[in-house]
């Protein structure tokens, strides 16, 4: 568990060092005007149960100083890069505890640092939520809500293995069932079978009788989740968008009763058209061939135009968020990255479209705009570093490895090499994860897993770069040296590729891409 005294530290950082990397506070004192007012309900008071309802192993659950600790730690670090929830200004962890317990336990988990007690939270989270949604068949927004976080930061921090997908089902199962993708009473069940289900059955299933801001951020925030689990992994199961979830992005939007909810509503805006590209990409892969490639040039023209539209929406203060314009660029690579599939069948030499080369080119361009975004960050900010934001991480490294080694008579492998220094990119990364082993005086935490693992793929990178004649990258992201590959030493590559029975490093097909790559995040990482 993390050192009170070290949290503590953290807790009287000043405000601009606490934010997202941009100088904001996470959570503060912006209560809506009398006009936003007037669009009650906003999000009502919360009805205290009596007690804490679960049984946690022995000598796991933290002192109430130590959970205060984490419970601040996580409302200004953690909410600041993903706010999927909002807590007004006299929240407290006792008060959590006692209103929201398995929510206040999710964010302990999330939040605890020490990998014993770490790992225990973690299965005590798992059998509490397959016991009451499984067995017990609860729904609440204590359980949704609890779920949506325990994805949103655990998923890098414990071993989930395929559990991303459970999870992202039952917090669609949740969703669908406190008819929170709808307006109140407009479920297919009501309208079918009026009255067949009361709004609270047997107790299990307590579905609100009014929407509240809270129940509307709370559908958006499952429809981010779950969307962003399916595009990383191309696939297009996720909670359905709707024409009530547009309501919701535009009441958030309007009333803006959260300091995060603008944040969300662009994340959300931005999400949507990336599930487009990934759509396209199933659609395409299911009958992959030279013809059906053909239709990727008008698709990505549109969803450019989409996002171009989007961002041209975007207020000022938004334009300078880290974590928007991470998504951003993020998104933009998602639609020009389709452009490999389609060298796959045609040589940029041969190819009569010269958008191809147009969209490897911008794709090429986003990667560098998104590591240099990710350099901006504080290095206190990896705290609250959450799945989204690791899983861009993982997408950008793979779609510059591809472009780096992809055989084209007319792409410059070189050019790939010059624009990104990726193992300085990974050097810095480990830096800064490593100034958070430290917050543990020597006993091993969930980051310094994080830097054994970042410093595998530093290694592995600089194998792929190094397959051509070494070259100094004359274009770098900001804040990061212009140093010579020779000056970073891969460790043990020789051995790693042996134990990949690997001989040099070829231009691997799709398949190899959508694995789990040199065991990369091994036991997290989930297909």
């Amino acid at each position: 568990m993390m050192k009170a005294g070290t949290s503590s530290s953290l807790l009287h950082t000043p405000s601009s060092q606490l934010g997202n990397g941009n100088g904001d506070n996470a959570q503060p004192n912006n209560e809506p005007d009398n006009q936003q007012q007037s669009l009650e309900p906003l999000t009502p008071a919360i009805t205290t149960p009596p007690s804490f309802p679960y049984t946690l192993p022995q000598d796991v659950e933290p002192t109430p100083e130590a959970a205060e600790c984490y419970f601040q730690i996580f409302r200004i670090k953690h909410l600041s890069l993903l706010p999927i929830v909002h807590f007004k200004q006299d929240m407290t962890s006792k008060k959590l505890r006692q209103e929201r317990p398995f929510l206040w336990l999710c964010i302990i988990a999330v939040s605890s640092t020490n990998m014993t007690k770490h790992n225990t939270l973690a299965q005590a989270v798992r059998e509490i939520a397959a016991r009451q949604i499984i067995i017990e068949g609860e729904r609440s927004m204590d359980l949704l809500l609890g779920l949506l976080c325990f994805i949103a930061w655990g998923h890098f921090r414990f071993s989930m293995g395929p559990l991303l997908s459970v999870f992202s089902h039952l917090c669609t199962a949740l969703t669908l069932d406190l008819e929170l993708h709808s307006h109140p009473g407009e479920s297919i069940m009501n309208k079918l079978f009026p009255g067949s289900m009361p709004p609270n059955f047997h107790g299990k299933i307590r579905v609100p009788k009014e929407r509240s801001n809270e129940h509307r951020r709370t559908a958006l925030a499952c429809y981010f989740i779950t969307s962003s689990a399916a595009t990383f992994h191309s696939r297009v199961e996720s909670l359905s968008w709707s024409a009530y979830l547009d309501d919701c992005l535009k009441a958030l939007e309007h009333t803006k009763e959260a300091p995060g909810d603008e944040v969300l509503v662009y994340l959300v805006k931005l999400q949507l058209i990336a599930s487009k590209a990934t759509t396209v990409r199933v659609q395409i892969g299911d009958v992959e061939s030279e013809q059906s490639t053909r239709l990727i040039g008008p698709y990505v023209s549109s969803l450019n135009s989409q996002l171009a539209s989007i961002k041209s929406q975007m207020p000022a203060h938004l334009v300078t968020n880290n974590v928007v314009q991470a998504m951003a660029f993020h998104t933009e690579i998602t639609i020009n990255e389709l452009a490999l599939l389609r060298v796959q069948h045609v040589l940029l030499s041969t190819d009569t479209d010269t958008q191809t080369m147009d969209s490897l080119l911008m794709c090429l361009a986003a990667v560098k705009s998104w590591l240099d975004t990710i350099i901006k960050f504080d290095g206190t900010d990896y705290i609250g570093f959450n799945f989204p934001l690791w899983k861009q991480f993982r997408t950008i490294v793979l779609v510059l490895i591809r472009m780096a080694v992809l055989e084209d008579p007319a792409w410059d492998v070189n050019l790939v090499r010059r624009t990104v220094n990726l193992p300085a990119v990974l050097d810095h990364i480990v830096s800064n994860l490593g100034n958070l082993v430290e917050l543990e005086h020597g006993e091993e935490n969930v980051y310094s897993k994080s830097v054994k693992l970042l410093n595998g793929l530093k290694s592995w990178s600089l194998l792929v770069y190094n397959q051509v004649e070494t070259q100094t990258c004359s274009i770098l992201p900001e804040h990061v040296s212009n140093e010579s590959f020779d000056d970073i030493q891969p460790q043990g590559v020789e051995q790693q590729m042996q134990s990949q029975n690997m001989d040099g490093f070829p231009s691997f097909g799709q398949d190899f891409w959508d694995a789990d790559l040199f065991g990369w995040w091994p036991d997290l990482h989930s297909e």
